[in-house]
């Protein structure tokens, strides 16, 4: 018995010490990641906002300005109504925006939706854009309320265009960053037609956070507290709608109505945070990554962590801006630059959705001789108008006076720059598409034209000059390694279409986002960027038209070589191999191809158009099925499409002007989006 008692001893306090270590041993096992990112978060974050604190005023002296400020101190009054109303706002900004994402992921089963990737906040943009020009005294009465409905309009597109797919992820993703695109475009028309506006708007599109008062982070906790409050309410049908609807309807819930109520309030939470700071982009995307990764399984776990962990974040990305670029960079385009990469690693998990379709096909007659010459009829009726044809200060002139030097000798330029890089971006989105077997694929829309963007921007970030060869240079390299980037990340998929597509278009808004940034500094070349960003010709000098001219001519001699490839690609590896063709080298060839020409056209009218989405297809509208007559005739209409967006930029309201990229961009979007709803 002695020995017994002896064996037990040590054998119950075994067992007793680790009942007694199990809870907490069990709480670090599931918590420990979760801790560690709240650590890893809030202690630079503090630091950073200590640091900043005694840099403003003593320690001694916070207690009085916290209790009774000192109107006649500047130190006081910025850090009783700027410094802290700036902290505050960020934790409720990026708790909001996380929450918001968290709920559209849940109600739309989508890991990647938020706000920005849905358009959301790119519609309240435009709303609120529209507000302060035409209606400023609307702003002081309803500024959340006019977010509130450009944001629901917005979103309510892009789930009208995927609801016929059945909301599949890659569709929803798609609408929503065109429909951003689009927005942004229709944006930038009014910020180039109200100068005066220009400055303010573009520091609050930027994601803002300096604050004046207290009034933006009251109004925030106004929306954000009943919305988190809801969602703690209905986290159980919340949670539910992951599972199928049938699923779900079993179990006595009626999804469209808590999906409904889910998405209005991830809307109102977004619209919200877009009225008092401006477009915080991919805050809701990483909130909701982060907490997945550490160990959240659960709609409320997801939720709560992610609502901590974005409030933290955007606290953090705000005190970085702060420091390393203190009153310069405005924390929207950081977030921008940070989420970009993550939403690249996201999209490698998402599901393979859209199936290859032919492109060859789209009408049963073929399009004959007559319509080519017609279409070349057209462009040089085109060309004689807006050589011809335009307002004046003493109203409209054609003939001898328009033709006259003084006015040719600045018109011909524009003419011939705008058509060659219509005929440039056709081409490439032409080959483009028979490479991808994809009619969505474009320039614009696989990331090529941001490529070029961002070769652009990182020559004139480490130079000090504009010098148009280097920078034409730097537009070629930058697509060439955004279409190696987007080969990368698509290859084990077999480059499939949704892959490529939505890498395509991360790259534009990482573009989008490194603009911003460089826009923010206050370099002296600010003007020339904004112009060009634009897509404006009025900069236009005879040499680059000529040489853009030659590019495009080159371009041309290309096709007749290519053509046997781009015609058999399409069908896809397998017949393409078997008929002897190289696919790898073949596809590198003409994607390569496609770069260049994008880089030469970028350079020439930015990266806001979708000419390389609208006139190949056009053309197989008109019927031309034989691929080298198909991309001729896509030349010729994107040709004609520019010159008519740059003619109508001069004369639809002079004697201001409109970028002809911005006009081609509100013809393509809405064109790509009907393109889109018919899959």
């Amino acid at each position: 018995m002695a020995l017994r008692r002896d064996w037990r001893r040590p054998a119950l306090r075994a067992f007793y010490g680790s009942c007694a270590e199990r809870p907490m041993s069990a709480f670090m096992r599931r918590n420990g990641r979760y801790l560690a990112l709240l650590a890893l978060l809030a202690v630079p974050s503090a630091l950073l906002s200590i640091h900043a604190a005694l840099a403003l005023l003593p320690l001694h002296d916070w207690p009085t300005a916290l209790l009774q400020t000192d109107l006649h101190d500047p130190a006081q009054l910025l850090a009783r109504h700027s410094f802290l109303p700036q902290l505050a706002v960020a934790l409720v900004a990026g708790a909001a925006l996380s929450l918001s994402g968290v709920l559209l992921q849940q109600s739309l089963k989508n890991p990647i939706a938020e706000p920005t990737t849905l358009g959301t906040s790119a519609g309240a943009g435009l709303a609120l854009t529209i507000a302060t020009i035409f209606a400023p005294w609307m702003l002081e009465y309803g500024r959340e309320l006019i977010s509130l409905f450009g944001a629901t309009v917005a979103t309510a597109s892009v789930l009208m265009i995927a609801g016929r797919g059945r909301l599949s992820v890659s569709v929803i993703l798609l609408a929503g960053m065109i429909v951003s695109m689009t927005a942004s475009a229709t944006t930038a028309i009014f910020l180039s037609l109200f100068t005066d506006y220009m400055g303010e708007l573009f520091v609050w599109q930027s994601g803002s956070l300096v604050q004046n008062g207290d009034r933006s982070a009251i109004i925030l906790m106004f929306w954000f507290v009943p919305a988190a409050c809801l969602t703690v309410l209905l986290r159980r049908p919340f949670s539910m709608l992951g599972l199928e609807d049938e699923a779900a309807s079993s179990l006595g819930l009626k999804p469209w109505v808590f999906r409904l109520i889910a998405i209005s309030l991830a809307i109102s939470l977004g619209a919200s945070v877009a009225a008092a700071v401006g477009v915080i982009a991919f805050v809701g995307l990483a909130a909701s990554a982060f907490a997945k990764a550490t160990g959240a399984r659960s709609f409320g776990q997801v939720a709560g962590r992610a609502t901590i962990i974005g409030a933290l974040l955007l606290l953090l990305v705000d005190r970085l801006s702060d420091a390393v670029f203190p009153g310069e960079l405005p924390a929207g385009s950081l977030t921008a630059l940070i989420g970009a990469p993550l939403l690249f690693l996201l999209i490698r998990r998402l599901p393979g959705e859209f199936r290859h379709r032919s492109t060859v096909n789209s009408r049963k007659h073929p399009a004959g001789v007559a319509t080519f010459l017609g279409a070349c009829v057209v462009i040089i009726t085109l060309s004689m108008i807006s050589l011809a044809v335009g307002p004046t200060a003493g109203g409209w002139s054609t003939g001898a006076v328009s033709l006259a030097w003084d006015t040719l000798e600045y018109r011909w330029p524009r003419v011939l720059g705008a058509a060659s890089a219509g005929i440039l971006l056709a081409l490439a989105g032409g080959t483009m598409q028979k490479i991808t077997a994809n009619p969505l694929a474009a320039p614009e829309a696989l990331g090529v034209s941001g490529g070029a963007t961002i070769g652009v921007l990182a020559l004139l970030t480490v130079t000090g000059g504009i010098d148009q060869f280097h920078l034409a240079l730097a537009a070629a390299l930058g697509a060439v390694g955004a279409g190696l980037l987007v080969n990368v990340l698509t290859r084990n998929d077999s480059f499939a279409a949704d892959r490529l597509l939505l890498c395509g278009l991360t790259v534009t808004m990482l573009a989008t986002g490194w603009a911003s940034v460089f826009l923010a500094t206050g370099d002296p070349r600010t003007g020339w960027v904004m112009s060009w960003l634009s897509g404006s010709t009025y900069r236009l000098a005879p040499h680059q038209a000529m040489f853009a001219s030659v590019i495009s001519l080159a371009a041309f001699a290309v096709i007749p070589f290519a053509e046997r490839w781009l015609t058999i690609l399409p069908l896809g590896k397998t017949v393409a191999s078997s008929v002897g063709v190289p696919v790898s080298a073949a596809w590198g060839v003409s994607f390569a191809f496609a770069a260049i020409a994008t880089g030469a056209a970028t350079l020439l009218i930015g990266p806001l158009s979708f000419i390389g989405l609208t006139a190949p297809h056009l053309a197989r509208l008109l019927g031309f099925h034989d691929t080298r007559c198909q991309m001729f005739a896509a030349a010729w209409i994107g040709a004609a499409i520019m010159i008519l967006a740059d003619w109508l930029g001069r004369i639809v309201v002079f004697p201001w002007e409109t970028p002809a990229g911005i006009f081609a961009a509100l013809l393509g979007g809405p064109y790509m989006l009907w393109a889109l709803r018919r899959r």
